[in-house]
């Protein structure tokens, strides 16, 4: 009896071990790569990605451009717009004005950039009067 609970042990640790299949290879381990594809891998001409640097995000999923590969390029009329992914081609062709709009909009300020709304009681030392207090005369 306690023989069969030894080979079963080992029959469980090996299958969850999974000892038939080969080690994944370990992330320093380096991949050899033919010239073939090196050609393989998309890029922005400089002034393609001067342009997409400059919009900055996807109009379509807000992603920042270059964070799923890189970014796409497609023509709206005459204008050059720059998406996260193929995925978003879609929806521009849908919809180019909505997404022209979006590209077009003013950025939102950030948070610390709007102006601090103050009370009497809390002033922020950062809002000094343009021109100074005059002086309290002197007591004799």
């Amino acid at each position: 009896m306690p023989r069969s609970w030894t080979l079963l042990a080992i029959t469980v640790a090996a299958s969850a071990v999974g000892c038939s299949a080969a080690p994944a290879p370990s992330p320093s381990t380096p991949v050899a790569m033919t010239a073939g594809d090196v050609d393989k891998t998309p890029t922005l001409s400089s002034e393609d990605q001067l342009l997409a640097d400059k919009q900055k995000n996807c109009p379509v999923g807000g992603e920042p451009l270059g964070s799923m590969g890189t970014p796409v390029k497609m023509m709206v009329g005459d204008r050059a717009v720059f998406l996260c992914c193929e995925g978003c081609r879609g929806a521009v062709e849908e919809d180019p004005e909505k997404y022209l709009a979006i590209l077009d909009a003013p950025a939102a300020a950030p948070a610390e950039a709007a102006p601090a709304t103050t009370t009497e009681a809390a002033t922020p030392a950062a809002e000094s009067p343009a021109t100074p207090a005059p002086e309290a005369p002197a007591n004799p």
